[in-house]
């Protein structure tokens, strides 16, 4: 760790500590090589000492200010005496840092009781996880972390340690026998019994995090498929069941996997691919569940003699071949269920600095705190320093909102940029629809389209709820009041950190404001915290141009306005800023033309290319074009043209599978594509882009031109938005669209 660090060379003495012999000789004979020999290397061939006194080790001392003290996979070993060591190590040098690592016991924890004998330390990384990542044969297992600083020698001398002893548990059956008691006993009973009977290629899995969802057992078998399985152990709420374990399924289709909906609305046979299963413990038939089998006709039912058979892989129809579920499909559910793992220092970016004041306010407190800026300030970048400072701080689960599906993707690159050591696994990111939405099926209920406003609907389960220690919402003028309120009472734990970031210049969904054109925050008045000195400079924007012809659009669109600032640089290229009124009834093939015309004019890297508009039905013919042209076939938040036709020749709800198409294609979206990027404008809100092709689309009846928007889609709030994505070329293609044509006629230069 220090040598990754770079720290090696400030080391004057390393003491190893170590009982077993032939372990001593191994770590002495690993330090040698690492460090140089001017370091002093001390090899102690004894135990720690049962007792307080510590008698036995009195040879160990520091003769320097700073001590540094590793403890791995040794504080869960019950032979000697936590009180001992504490005071030892509290008395040991005057600036300390003690670093704690073992496996994770859900309720015992001998880490957890050493940390409560400093009173006075400062945490920088904590955390207690089961299961905490997979082995390559997909066998989970826990870690727990206590490190904290110390400049005091005080200790708790009257805390009692909470840990009990654990009996030895097999490392394979140590999954189900670890969470007895955490986990419903039927749960356990079901996950053991069926893995008996799978082979070593298959995998099992209790309780994954698959996002937000959680079923309660999944199982994965190369070439046959995929199971999700869930238990019921009250009849009474068999359908509530039944429905959540097909939620679970669609949202493995519609949400997680990518292009697999897609393929399912063509080929109705890709359904087959991932199976549901209810198991119903007290019940040796399915004579008093009372649920229509032809309502869930595809969901398996199991019973309590089922789940001991020896024929239960058959029951589960999990016994032939599914050549719909390919060996591609299998590698990208393994990843979903098993890629959370450990991000380190050396994958980020430290070339991103903070300023000042974004430093600050990436500190991680338990306050309530509202956070402004404009487009391109910042925010979502202070809001990812934050996420993982606050992981650190508190070492619990951290909650991060937006409401912008395709946003998600964009905070987790901003995270993968802090340089800092942290597990992906203690992060929940997602918008807030499909929050609720998982945290209803969780709990067997029922949303309705209203429901979404109504800031109660958690209230029977509010002791029950999964409560954050840290809770963060990127873009908050997208949220209704309601809906902030329902999460901060029904998911923030009391005296959790609670933050919302925000910019009132972007309210595209014409959400209610305060009289600083902010919105509304539960339980938080006063002002905004500017998240700049200055809070109008755009760090994302490079071209001044651009700035300027933003500072004058919100001059000439908004009752209010506040001049963006143009951060100092050197530019060492050329940046563009064109605008053309192509006119109305133009065709895809003609707007598409105009685009590889700017792309090979302006000798532009398709990778850096994002074209917007306002809604999908101009953009989805473009890409059926540019793609027939021989272009690189873009990433979108949309569906094909293919897709869309198809859906509307057979679907019996086109609107409801066009959405679900949207969903996922908006879940993946990411700029870390090759060729162009497409989306609306909506979707593309918080991202940014090298280039932007603006097409803009006029106001009108639909029934007159496909290409025409209604009003909503035509406001200034959204046109301001689009240009503020650009960072250094902004290129826009006006179909007749007069409401702005004066304007950028009169300020971009021809």
């Amino acid at each position: 760790m220090l040598k990754e660090h770079g720290k090696v060379y400030g080391l004057k003495k390393i003491t190893l500590i170590e009982p077993s012999e032939p372990a001593l000789r191994r770590a002495l004979s690993f330090v040698k090589r690492v460090v140089s020999q001017t370091i002093e290397v001390v090899a102690i061939n004894k135990c720690i000492p049962d007792s307080e006194e510590f008698n036995e080790l009195s040879e160990v001392t520091s003769s320097t200010p700073i001590a540094i003290h590793l403890f791995s996979n040794i504080l869960d070993i019950w032979t000697f005496s936590l009180r001992g060591l504490a005071k030892k190590v509290a008395g040991y040098a005057k600036q300390q840092y003690i670093v704690c690592v073992g496996p994770a016991f859900r309720e015992n924890s001998r880490i957890s009781d050493f940390g409560e004998y400093f009173q006075k330390k400062t945490i920088f990384s904590r955390f207690s996880q089961y299961p905490y990542a997979y082995t390559e044969t997909h066998h989970p297992y826990g870690c727990e972390t206590m490190c904290f600083s110390l400049t005091s020698n005080d200790i708790n001398e009257n805390y009692v340690e909470k840990a009990k002893a654990n009996k030895f548990i097999d490392d394979y059956s140590y999954v189900a026998e670890s969470l007895r008691g955490i986990v419903n006993d039927n749960i356990l009973n079901a996950y053991n019994a069926i893995r008996e009977k799978l082979t070593d290629a298959d995998s099992i899995f209790i309780q994954p995090h698959i996002s937000t969802d959680v079923p309660d057992i999944v199982v994965i078998r190369p070439k046959i498929g995929v199971l999700i399985f869930n238990v019921c152990n009250d009849i009474t709420n068999a359908e509530a069941q039944f429905e959540r374990t097909e939620i679970y399924q669609r949202n493995l289709y519609n949400v997680h996997l990518r292009d697999v909906f897609g393929k399912a609305l063509l080929n109705p046979s890709y359904w087959t691919a991932i199976k549901q299963a209810v198991f119903f413990p007290t019940e040796k038939d399915g004579e008093r569940i009372g649920v229509d089998e032809n309502k869930y006709k595809y969901a398996i039912r199991i019973y309590r003699e089922d789940i001991l058979s020896e024929d239960l892989i058959s029951k589960l129809n999990l016994s032939w071949e599914n050549k719909y579920f390919n060996d591609d499909l299998c590698k990208n559910v393994l990843e979903l269920i098993t890629s959370k793992g450990w991000h380190s220092y050396k994958e980020g970016d430290e070339s991103i600095t903070p300023t000042k004041r974004q430093r600050e306010l990436a500190q991680s407190k338990s306050v309530e705190q509202k956070i402004k800026g404009v487009a391109g300030s910042g925010k979502t970048q202070v809001l990812a320093w934050r996420a993982v400072n606050a992981q650190v701080r508190t070492g619990g689960r951290v909650l991060v909102l937006t409401f912008n599906l395709t946003l998600v993707n964009y905070i987790k690159y901003r995270m993968g940029q802090v340089a800092a050591d942290f597990n992906w696994g203690l992060f929940d990111i997602t918008n807030y629809h499909q929050f609720f939405k998982s945290q209803a099926n969780n709990h067997n209920l029922k949303p309705y389209i209203d429901d979404w406003d109504n800031e109660t609907f958690f209230e029977k389960f509010k002791n029950n709820t999964i409560r954050y220690d840290t809770i963060l919402f990127d873009e908050a003028q997208d949220y209704r009041y309601a809906w902030l309120l329902l999460i901060k009472n029904y998911f923030l734990k009391e005296g959790g950190e609670f933050v919302v970031f925000g910019d009132g210049r972007q309210n595209i969904y014409s959400r209610q404001q305060d009289e600083h054109h902010m919105p509304r925050i539960p339980g938080m008045p006063g002002p905004w915290t500017q998240i700049n000195d200055n809070s109008n400079i755009a760090f994302r924007i490079e071209n001044p141009e651009i700035t300027r012809l933003s500072t004058l659009f919100q001059e000439s669109f908004f009752d209010y306005s506040e001049p963006l600032v143009q951060q100092s640089i050197m530019p060492f290229e050329q940046f563009y800023i064109k605008y053309w009124n192509v006119g109305k009834n133009v065709t895809a093939e003609t707007l598409c033309s105009n685009i590889f015309w700017l792309l090979n004019e302006f000798k532009l890297n398709q990778r850096d290319v994002t074209i917007l508009s306002q809604t999908c039905s101009v953009l989805r013919n473009i890409e059926d074009v540019y793609i027939k042209s021989g272009g690189k076939p873009p990433i979108t938040t949309f569906e094909t043209k293919v897709e869309y036709d198809r859906i509307q020749a057979v679907s019996k709800w086109p609107k409801s599978d066009i959405d679900s198409i949207r969903r996922v294609k908006k879940v993946h979206f990411t700029i870390d594509h090759d060729g162009v990027k497409m989306a609306t404008i909506h979707s593309f809100k918080g991202w940014e882009s090298p280039t932007v092709i603006l097409i803009l689309q006029t106001e009108g009846s639909i029934e007159d031109d496909v290409y025409n928007v209604i009003e909503n889609e035509n406001s200034p709030a959204l046109v301001y938005t689009a240009i503020t994505r650009a960072k250094r070329n902004l290129f826009i293609l006006n179909l007749g669209n007069n409401k702005y044509h004066n304007f950028f006629t009169n300020s971009i230069e021809a």
